[in-house]
C-alpha cells in the first residue's frame, strides 16, 4: 500500500494529537468534578454535577477516543510505523484497547448508576456507602488510573523507546587541498569543495600579494 507523503503525515498526526489532548484533558476535568464536588448543598446540585460529568463523557470523551483510534489506525497503516514493527506502537495499541474496554464495561455503567441514584433521595445517597459512594469511589480511583495511562502513552509517543532514528550524521569535515592545487605562480586553482555531500562551488583564487 502506498504510504502518505510528508503533508499527509503532518495533517494526520495533527488530528491524532488533537484528539488525544481532548481525551486526556476531559478525563482530568471529569475527575476534578467528582473529587471536589463531593458534598453538594442540595439534591439538584448533586444531580447537576453527575449530569455534567455524563455530558463530558458523551460529547468529548467518546468522540475524542474514536478520533484517536481512527487516526492511530491510519498512521499505522499508511506510514512506516505499522502495527507491530515497533514495540512502543504495539504497547500503545494494547493500552488504547484496554482503556476503551474499561471505560465501556466499568466506568460508564458506574457513572450511569450514580446519575440514577442521584434522582432518588440524593442527599441520603451521600450517606450510604453501599450504593452511591461505592460507585463514586471506584469511578474516582479508576478514572485517575485512566488519566495516568493516557499520560504514559503520550510520553511513549514522544520518547519512542526501541525505535532507531533513520537520520544519519552529516559529514561536516572541513574542505582540504594539496600542494598540487597550487599553481606555478602561487595561485590557488579552482577547487570544488563539499560539505555533507553538497558542492559549495569554487574557491576564489589566492594571489601572491
Amino acid at each position: 500500500m502506498k504510504k502518505l507523503g510528508f503533508r499527509g503525515r503532518l495533517w494526520l498526526l495533527t488530528f491524532h494529537i488533537f484528539f488525544a489532548s481532548v481525551w486526556i484533558g476531559t478525563a482530568i476535568s471529569m475527575n476534578l468534578i467528582v473529587l471536589f464536588k463531593a458534598t453538594p448543598k442540595s439534591g439538584e446540585e448533586l444531580y447537576a454535577f453527575n449530569l455534567s460529568v455524563k455530558l463530558l463523557d458523551d460529547f468529548l470523551i467518546a468522540p475524542s477516543a474514536v478520533g484517536v483510534v481512527i487516526t492511530g489506525f491510519l498512521i499505522s497503516l499508511l506510514t512506516k510505523w505499522g502495527f507491530f514493527k515497533f514495540p512502543w506502537v504495539t504497547v500503545k495499541w494494547v493500552g488504547t484497547i484496554a482503556l476503551l474496554m474499561s471505560g465501556g464495561f466499568w466506568l460508564l455503567p458506574w457513572l450511569n448508576r450514580m446519575i440514577a441514584l442521584s434522582k432518588v433521595q440524593p442527599l441520603v445517597q451521600l450517606q450510604d456507602p453501599h450504593h452511591y459512594l461505592y460507585y463514586r469511589t471506584r469511578l474516582l480511583i479508576f478514572g485517575n488510573i485512566q488519566v495516568l495511562a493516557l499520560a504514559n502513552m503520550i510520553l511513549i509517543s514522544i520518547a519512542k523507546p526501541g525505535s532507531k532514528s533513520e537520520r544519519r550524521p552529516r559529514n561536516l569535515s572541513p574542505p582540504s587541498f594539496s600542494l598540487e592545487d597550487i599553481g606555478e605562480e602561487g595561485e590557488m586553482q579552482p577547487l570544488a569543495t563539499e560539505v555533507g555531500g553538497h558542492g559549495l562551488g569554487h574557491r576564489r583564487a589566492w594571489g601572491n600579494g
